[in-house]
């Protein structure tokens, strides 16, 4: 601040310069320090020496605007580098904002499967670079705040035994990726890269490398504890190339998209746990003024387009009337809105900035797990429902083998000489659904229940578990209708020529339900009452899923009558 009284166009001189100069070292303006164009130097270099001047006459005295912040740095980012990546774990786990967490265990996990604490090491930079023609170029650098030989890393992690040399430099290599080593320039560094890239990071060290990543890392600050920087000019040609060849597959609301990477320089991503209003911050870095402009307007869109679809999904997924449901929506849409507002970009120039605060985070953490609770239950109930799906078919499938294999269908009861009921038709096709091994544990001329047999009943297959029933162990739902017109009601073997009504219009399996469960060994079924055909039968969200003789699996609803319901079970044509 001033501190002395100055004639009005001295102290707007001076005014003009201190803002160019809080504007030069400000967070906000970091990224675009790295492409201040020559003229401006040459403006502000003329304001500043104008203004001391005037100042100086006066005495007087500008105080800092804050102290020099920290810079990515360009140290080992050598001129073809594409992206930097550098994570503070000692500032990590000396953070507030961290104190919550399990540190105790993150450091024990460190030290036993690394072989050091977090809280000796100051910094981890990752680079990466474009693929070469050798493969993959990245390399980890970590900067530990006391010496440790690279010696004593976990032995799974290098072989210390092995030492060799890259390119004149001795390295240990890894256990793990062909082509990976670790190098050691001073007690306090530790290097992990790819032999074909080390030799080039090593050599950009000192920083100066004049390629863009290093030009920009080299101006971005960072005091906070992860900063991710990646330049896009190097990789533009092959993202357009990606582009390209995919255009014809992405829908028409993505076009615009693809203009993207002739829009940008450069993309920075910052965390910053102690800052309560800007913690987490998405920089994108336009090529000039008009790109800006452009991409502005394509984050605009993308906004929005993204609030639509979550809304519409959202909808979906709460599809009650009632109070409770109209509040959810309400909310839902209000959150939307809020959301949609936290994600407009604030521009400065060619900069577009997204900022978060951890109580944004903390906001949006809440409302995700309001509205996805719903979505994370269907998509489960959907999964498991598609896994039940899966039994039958596999169920349909096996039973069409054993048909091919035998010229009918397995017994629904398998007998004896003497007509004793032995096992079931679940048993006898245990081969066909890779379970030839079981198959032959079984005494087949014994019943499910002899002392030999009853040991097999805990070895029930999965595909006789139903995933969204409550049933007892080696209990199952899937079986076959029995009774009077049914594909298994003769004790005569069926073959497929005997469903006269036709393999697509006749139900072989059904999924009873959890009450209605049987040993999977034990030669029962479900038993069809003519009157009320679906009882019994296993309803999940108004809907039975049952397999068809044809091997197909279909949905039969719960409000369809005894009378459709009786027709599908039948195999007596003109039903």
């Amino acid at each position: 601040m001033l501190c002395c009284t100055l004639p009005d166009h001295r102290r707007s001189l001076l005014s003009r310069c201190t803002t160019l100069s809080r504007l030069a070292s400000s967070k906000d303006t970091a990224l675009s320090d790295a492409v201040v164009r020559p003229q401006w130097k040459t403006a502000y270099l003329i304001l500043l020496i104008a203004a001391l001047l005037s100042a100086s006459v006066a005495q007087s005295s500008v105080a800092q605007d804050g102290a020099a912040r920290k810079k990515i740095g360009d140290q080992y980012i050598p001129v073809d580098g594409i992206a930097a990546g550098v994570l503070q774990p000692a500032k990590l786990m000396s953070c507030e904002a961290t104190a919550l967490y399990p540190l105790e265990i993150a450091e024990a996990w460190c030290l036993d499967n690394i072989g050091f604490s977090p809280r000796i090491c100051d910094s981890v930079r990752v680079i990466s670079a474009t693929p070469g023609p050798s493969g993959p170029m990245a390399a980890v650098i970590v900067k530990l705040n006391q010496p440790f030989a690279i010696g004593d890393l976990n032995p799974q992690l290098v072989r210390a035994d092995a030492v060799t040399e890259v390119d004149g430099l001795s390295c240990l290599p890894i256990n793990g990726p062909p082509g990976v080593v670790v190098h050691q320039p001073d007690p306090k560094t530790i290097i992990v890269a790819s032999t074909n890239y080390l030799e080039t990071l090593v050599d950009a060290a000192g920083g100066g490398q004049p390629g863009q990543l290093a030009q920009l890392a080299s101006n971005v600050s960072h005091d906070g504890h992860l900063a991710i920087l990646l330049a896009i000019e190097p990789v533009r040609p092959m993202i357009n190339g990606m582009l390209q060849a995919f255009a014809n597959q992405l829908p028409p609301q993505l076009a615009p998209f693809t203009e993207l990477p002739n829009l940008l320089d450069a993309i920075l991503i910052r965390i910053n746990l102690d800052d309560d209003q800007q913690g987490a911050q998405l920089a994108f870095l336009a090529v000039d003024d008009a790109a800006a402009d452009k991409l502005e307007t394509l984050l605009a869109d993308a906004t929005q387009m993204g609030r639509d679809i979550a809304m519409s999904q959202i909808q979906q997924n709460i599809r009650d009337q009632g109070v409770v449901p109209d509040a959810t929506r309400a909310y839902a849409d209000r959150m939307a809105d809020r959301i949609t507002t936290m994600l407009r970009p604030k521009r400065t120039g060619r900069r577009l900035v997204l900022s978060a605060s951890p109580s944004q985070g903390l906001a949006a953490q809440g409302m995700l797990v309001a509205l996805l609770m719903p979505a994370v239950s269907q998509a489960r109930f959907a999964a498991r429902g598609q896994r039940a799906r899966n039994n039958l078919k596999q169920i349909g499938l096996a039973m069409h083998n054993y048909h091919s294999a035998y010229r009918k269908l397995p017994d629904a009861v398998s007998r004896d000489a003497d007509g004793k009921a032995l096992l079931s038709w679940r048993v006898h096709i245990l081969p066909f659904i890779e379970q030839q091994a079981l198959y032959e544990e079984f005494h087949l001329d014994e019943p499910w229940d002899s002392e030999h047999n009853l040991k097999l009943i805990p070895k029930m297959p999965d595909t006789y578990k139903h995933a969204s029933m409550n049933t007892p162990p080696g209990q199952t739902v899937y079986q076959v209708p029995m009774g009077e017109g049914t594909m298994f009601h003769s004790e005569k073997p069926t073959r497929f020529r005997d469903v006269l009504d036709g393999l697509s219009n006749t139900i072989m399996v059904v999924e009873t339900n959890a009450d209605a469960a049987v040993q999977w060994t034990k030669p029962e079924d479900l038993k069809i009452d003519a009157d009320n055909p679906s009882k019994s039968i296993g309803f999940l969200n108004n809907q039975a899923s049952v397999l068809y003789g044809d091997g197909s699996v279909q949905n039969i609803s719960e409000n369809a009558s005894a009378a459709e319901w009786s027709a599908k079970i039948s195999r007596a044509g003109r039903d």
